[in-house]
């Protein structure tokens, strides 16, 4: 009976946690319908999956939020430098020493936060509309975003 009860108190707990994440990330895109469900406690949509740090979640809203890592980061900047809400842009760095296709992140200072890790810039181009490197303009695309002192570094 009593093991019963505390299966039940985490399940309810690990369902506390996933409801704060769709809250945020509902948030993040100002859906005001998904943000009231969850308030109601009627939410039933999709839940977010973590990803294998355990610390970071996928993106229940594919085509309106994506979630991604930072490289370089503490190189460029000092992570305790960077953390919390920001706004920028990420354009792209053909001229990058190490990567051509290497999408780069700035603030809205226009300093240098880092870059898309190598292995999402596809998925981010295509997010983007910037699917072809070939034919790469000067394009720019605004973001918002949080920065945590949880991040993989095995990217």
């Amino acid at each position: 009976m009593k093991i019963r009860r505390q299966e039940k108190r985490r399940k309810e707990y690990e369902r506390h946690l996933l409801l704060e994440e769709v809250a945020r990330q509902a948030t993040l895109i100002n859906d005001q319908t998904v943000l009231k469900a969850v308030k109601n406690d009627s939410y039933d949509g999709p839940f977010p999956e973590q990803w294998e740090n355990g610390d970071t979640y996928n993106s229940i809203f594919p085509d309106r939020l994506l979630i991604i890592s930072i490289a370089g980061i503490n190189f460029k900047r000092g992570l305790s430098n960077c953390l919390g809400d920001f706004n920028g842009v990420i354009l792209p760095d053909p001229k990058n020493d190490y990567d051509p296709n290497a999408i780069k992140i700035k603030n809205s200072d226009n300093k240098e936060l880092g870059y898309i890790p190598e292995n999402l810039t596809q998925k981010v181009r295509d997010f983007t509309g910037h699917p072809d490197v070939e034919n790469d303009k000067k394009w720019r695309h605004r973001i918002s975003g949080h920065i945590s002192d949880h991040y993989d570094w095995n990217y």
